[in-house]
């Protein structure tokens, strides 16, 4: 079902490392060849496998909640707006920093001065936490909402020193134990945030399900099922991919996502200055880009260079498209996400964000706080 989508983008933010050439990646993070004993996968069948040249993987700029809470503010300058004029917040995520009480986005609305009386609304969602967001702001009153999204895998997945913890590399514990590498190999952080407001525009819609099947990323450890104080739960406390299902559903999803809005608006693609797809793999993307006959040139990839950012990699792609004076204010976009629930949306809006100049660089120099 396609609804009316009220809102335009007038504000977004990305922030992610400098990316790092996989074959540096792959040296630090000595991941086992297990039809080669003895031997690690090099850089390049990594890319073979995965398809990713490039990963942002920096678990000390990503140490703490300062990127998202650099990106909120950056966003909200490019909005015109400041903290009091957001009367929605909220966060998606996969990977929180604190996963209980919602403590992050308590903690973020706190930094970002975010008015007490404005309730911060968390989601523990995957690649299309984007979509989800924008879905319960279809459904709401909200007249300026922030979302603010962000996952740091060099963290989560990490060994503290730039490679990937050892439950990554020798599990037979975990569901899907002896793939558990691909998770770190394919995701990467980074941390974002859009504004929308409310009748900034016209002709905006919005299509979002929450589709039957088993989850298609699995991490059952650290649960009240599988608690930390045993081995299955210390051995489960990590993100697994179900590969196949997710193949399968990428594409099945993103083509109900295409029909969607094709429905509603069949010169949807011919008027959108961009289509941003989740940015799942690059082979997935191009399949489907293929498979559409989605013009190339209105669907940015950036999966190969920084791999999967997870709910960052649209905001991403919007955030260097402004600046670069691809997509100008006015501009309608559309953004078709799949995730992990497994669930599915996508969304048509006007972009009009007024003070472009206060984008910067999505890669900082320094090392956020």
């Amino acid at each position: 079902m396609v609804r009316t989508f009220p809102y335009g983008v007038t504000g977004v933010a990305a922030i992610v490392a400098e990316p790092t050439p996989i074959d540096d990646w792959a040296r630090r993070a000595r991941i086992p060849y297990r039809n080669h004993p003895g031997r690690v996968l090099t850089g390049a069948e990594i890319t073979r496998i995965m398809g990713v040249e490039g990963k942002s993987w920096d678990p000390l700029l990503f140490a703490t909640l300062g990127p998202a809470v650099d990106a909120a503010g950056q966003a909200l300058r490019s909005a015109g707006l400041t903290a009091d004029d957001i009367d929605t917040f909220i966060t998606a995520t996969s990977i929180p920093y604190e996963p209980v009480m919602d403590a992050d986005a308590m903690r973020i609305a706190s930094e970002l001065g975010l008015r007490p009386e404005v309730v911060p609304i968390g989601l523990a969602s995957g690649c299309a936490g984007l979509a989800r967001a924008a879905a319960l702001l279809a459904g709401s009153d909200a007249r300026r909402a922030l979302v603010v999204t962000y996952n740091a895998p060099s963290r989560a997945m990490g060994d503290g020193a730039g490679g990937v913890a050892d439950r990554y590399l020798h599990n037979m514990i975990h569901p899907t134990g002896s793939q558990l590498w691909a998770s770190p190999a394919l995701f990467s952080d980074g941390a974002a945030a859009m504004v929308f407001e409310r009748d900034a525009g016209s002709g905006g819609m919005i299509t979002y399900s929450r589709d039957p099947g088993d989850p298609l990323v699995l991490h059952p450890g650290g649960s009240s099922a599988q608690p930390l104080s045993t081995l299955e739960g210390r051995m489960g406390a990590a993100y697994g991919m179900s590969s196949a299902a997710i193949k399968q559903y990428y594409r099945s999803g993103m083509i109900r996502n295409h029909q969607a809005l094709l429905s509603a608006d069949p010169r949807y693609v011919e008027r959108s200055a961009r289509v941003y797809l989740h940015q799942a793999n690059p082979l997935l993307v191009d399949d489907f880009v293929a498979a559409v006959g989605l013009p190339p040139e209105k669907a940015p990839s950036n999966v190969r260079t920084y791999g999967n950012l997870i709910t960052v990699s649209t905001p991403l792609l919007l955030h260097e498209d402004l600046m670069a004076g691809t997509v100008r204010r006015g501009d309608l976009i559309a953004v078709s996400l799949v995730g992990a629930g497994p669930e599915r949306g996508a969304y048509y809006a006007p972009v009009l964000v007024p003070n472009v100049e206060e984008l910067r660089s999505p890669r900082p120099a320094l090392v956020a706080r």
